[in-house]
């Protein structure tokens, strides 16, 4: 167990935050192997974000702070054309939460082929 608290201390060294790692009787017990490997994936994104690593890498890269600036006539933006916004022409064009008909609706139970 002393070996699991040094690596957990060592991993908040680094950088991971305390609420992406497990806690000790997660792995010791078995308990939530989930938690130990969403660890792990937390320290593989800490470790390629930190200048001079070549080492192998897990998972992707932990993301940066990336500020858009944008002039007010983007922001405004230009009107579309409802088709090119995908919006569909009605709600009979789409067969989308009907249930899939077994008899056609113009069949009736009394004929016979």
């Amino acid at each position: 167990m002393e070996n699991i608290g040094n690596f957990l201390a060592a991993c908040e060294a680094v950088g991971v935050r305390r609420l992406d790692l497990f806690q000790t009787a997660d792995l010791y017990d078995n308990s939530n192997m989930l938690a130990v490997l969403q660890g792990i994936h937390a320290l593989g994104r800490k470790a390629q974000s930190r200048p001079g690593y070549h080492g192998p890498m897990l998972g992707p890269r932990e993301a940066t702070y990336n500020p858009r600036h944008f002039s007010p006539d983007q922001l405004r933006g230009e009107p579309l054309i409802p088709l090119q916004a995908g919006v569909v022409v009605s709600k009979f064009d789409c067969d989308y939460g009907r249930r899939r008909q077994i008899i056609p609706p113009q069949a009736s139970f009394d004929e016979h082929p």
